[in-house]
């Protein structure tokens, strides 16, 4: 292997860090493919270059040579491209957070090399504020809900918004809520915050908490996004964060429901960035983001999960809408997802059509069975029983409900969905006819008739309607096999495992045997 400039400071860099991981989060690459980089240059060299104990790195002998020689060629490099273009070359000042600037700039000098870009370290609202007293030509930053920051509409000034995605709540590791995947943000009205001092930070923050219903009690408003870390991470303060790198020691970040979203953005002057610089500079932001999407390839071969610029697509058939929304894919595995709900047919012409990577749907194992054959496909639950919402009061409360009282009864199905040609499919099985006398979208339209004994309706075991019980159908086909399916030729079958375990988890206080007084 040969090496070149783009492998020396790639060395210089993983020697500055101290180690891979803090490599990785400086270059914007997964761990695996610094990892397997840095094997390569090694194996160019004939030698290791860093001695490897308890995940930290440190030159070997060979390695500061290396390193020396390597610091120095790039010095060369740079005065020589610099005394090239000293006569009209193009300047650049770049600022933002170190998560943002070191990938995104590092980006835009290998598009733009003859473009002298220099880059300045700075917090996220510090980054615009470069720009508004002219320290700085190009910022990448944070957009906040509730607040217009940075201003989108500000003359001279041009926003371009990269992604968009949830507030979270920052957490001392020992918090009585860090352990929650998803919480509500008004679990923590009595609780003291901390901000950033900017007004427009701090406003956006009661904002948010108001529109949750309480006004949080902001006790500290500190100067940089590390003292807010810090006041977090000693127990004395919680906070709100957007668009999060790598938590300090004593943090954890959490989700919460109902969460306003959050824009990373890129700003620049256009009286001093051409459209041209302009569109790179775009490029450079937008090809880092999507490096860290799902199931990108790597240099090894192998396979990243990240903060996808196109979250993974899920579809669900829509009488399976009690189950939650995933938020550990996002908060333990980094995977961003969104889920759409509809009927089995719907899921599956979705996916047919490319709008869907993965759709949970169900089989009874009986005929008709319309998912594909050739769909590969994970089982999240099999054999699971089919529960039914009744009235406390209704005459086949009274333990397992056996296929012969069911079609007395009369029914109410969820419309738009498949459940009306999932109980006929029961009721052909079992030899019963059901009489299906309404439909709904939304349990609580018929929730009056189901408590009253009128009307009976299937129900998903995560289903929490007060005033009614739960009860299995007692017979063989009154049982479903919950279905993760893909498109042969689809990418998605590289994190299905992964998304299969995160549904089954979702489900499992739920998951059969179901509780003694359902049967």
């Amino acid at each position: 292997m040969e090496l070149e400039l783009r492998h020396l400071r790639r060395l210089v860099v993983i020697a500055d860090a101290g180690s891979e991981s803090r490599a990785a989060e400086v270059l914007g690459l997964s761990r695996a493919a610094l990892t397997g980089q840095l094997g390569r240059i090694e194996s160019g060299v004939g030698e290791p270059l860093f001695n490897r104990s308890a995940g930290t790195l440190t030159p070997t002998t060979r390695g500061r040579e290396v390193l020396e020689l390597a610091r120095g060629v790039l010095a060369d490099m740079v005065e020589l491209v610099a005394e090239s273009r000293r006569d009209g070359s193009s300047t650049l000042r770049l600022v933002g957070p170190e998560y943002l600037l070191t990938p995104v700039a590092a980006r835009f000098a290998a598009m733009r090399p003859e473009v002298l870009l220099s880059t300045r370290l700075t917090e996220a609202y510090g980054a615009v504020e470069a720009l508004l007293a002219g320290t700085a030509e190009a910022a990448a930053t944070v957009r906040w809900p509730h607040a217009e920051w940075p201003p989108a509409g500000r003359s001279g000034l041009r926003v371009h918004e990269v992604d968009r995605a949830p507030l979270q709540v920052l957490l001392p590791d020992t918090h009585r809520l860090a352990g929650v995947d998803l919480l509500d943000l008004i679990e923590l009205s009595g609780e003291t915050w901390c901000t950033r001092a900017q007004p427009a930070l701090a406003d956006a923050v009661v904002a948010e908490c108001v529109r949750r219903g309480f006004e949080p009690d902001i006790r500290y408003r500190l100067d940089t996004d590390d003292a807010a870390e810090e006041m977090v991470a000693a127990g004395q303060a919680v906070a709100l964060v957007a668009h999060v790198p790598p938590t300090r020691p004593g943090t954890v970040v959490r989700p919460y429901r109902g969460a306003a979203l959050s824009g990373l953005v890129l700003v620049w002057r256009t009286d001093a960035v051409s459209p041209d610089l302009a569109r790179q500079l775009v490029a450079a932001i937008e090809d880092w983001h999507a490096s860290r999407s799902w199931a990108v390839p790597l240099d090894d071969g192998r396979r990243s999960l990240g903060s996808a610029a196109r979250p993974l697509r899920i579809g669900s058939v829509a009488e399976l809408a009690a189950i939650p929304t995933i938020p550990r894919l996002r908060t333990v595995h980094g995977l961003y997802s969104e889920i759409e709900f509809g009927t089995q047919q719907d899921l599956l012409s979705a996916m047919e059509r490319g709008e869907l990577d993965l759709a949970l749907c169900q089989s009874l194992g009986i005929p008709p069975d319309d998912l594909p054959p050739s769909w590969p496909r994970r089982a999240v639950v099999e054999g699971e029983h089919i529960v039914v919402a009744l009235s406390a009061g209704h005459r086949l409360a009274g333990g397992r409900l056996a296929p012969a009282y069911l079609a007395e009864a009369a029914w109410a199905v969820r419309s738009a969905s498949g459940e009306a040609e999932m109980l006929r499919a029961i009721g052909i099985a079992a030899g019963f006819t059901p009489q299906i006398a309404s439909t709904y979208t939304d349990p609580r339209q018929i929730s009056a008739a189901v408590a009253s004994g009128r009307l009976i309706r299937l129900a998903d075991p995560l289903d929490l309607e007060q005033g009614v019980v739960r009860r299995i159908i007692d017979h063989p086909a009154a049982r479903r096999t919950l279905l993760l399916l893909w498109r042969p030729d689809g990418e998605a079958g590289s994190v299905a495992d992964l998304v299969a375990e995160e549904l089954r988890l979702a489900r499992v206080p739920y998951v059969t045997p179901y509780p003694e007084e359902w049967s």
